[in-house]
């Protein structure tokens, strides 16, 4: 029983991230209406946050005696596909805010010919 309810949070995540990442146009202009410094502290702190919340949720699930003998009892089952579509988000949108300041270096940098030809004197 355990390993249709993970395969179906599995399935719930995937589907999640895949229907964020649709949506990542609208993302990728958010992150760049934001400030460096506000892209550095949200890339910071979703990625962080994302991992407190999933280890954080795992605990409280099997502390409140969410785990049987046969698997998850069904409002455990809810509560992990929640707290990990909660992670999932947190992650994505932590990267997201990562790769804009990668991605601002990159295209910040003066262009330059890959062949730097010397003019000669006349």
């Amino acid at each position: 029983m355990i390993w249709l309810q993970a395969g179906a949070c599995f399935v719930l995540w995937v589907g999640y991230g895949l229907w964020l990442r649709r949506s990542s146009e609208s993302l990728k202009a958010r992150m760049h209406g934001l400030s460096r410094r506000s892209r550095t502290l949200l890339g910071s702190v979703g990625l962080l946050a994302g991992l407190a919340v999933l280890a954080l949720g795992l605990f409280a699930v099997i502390q409140f005696g969410g785990l049987g003998e046969n698997g998850l009892r069904p409002w455990a089952w809810f509560a992990v596909a929640g707290v990990g579509t909660v992670f999932v988000h947190l992650q994505v949108l932590g990267a997201a805010a990562m790769v804009s300041l990668v991605l601002d270096e990159v295209t910040a940098g003066a262009d330059r010919p890959s062949v730097i030809e010397e003019k000669e004197n006349p």
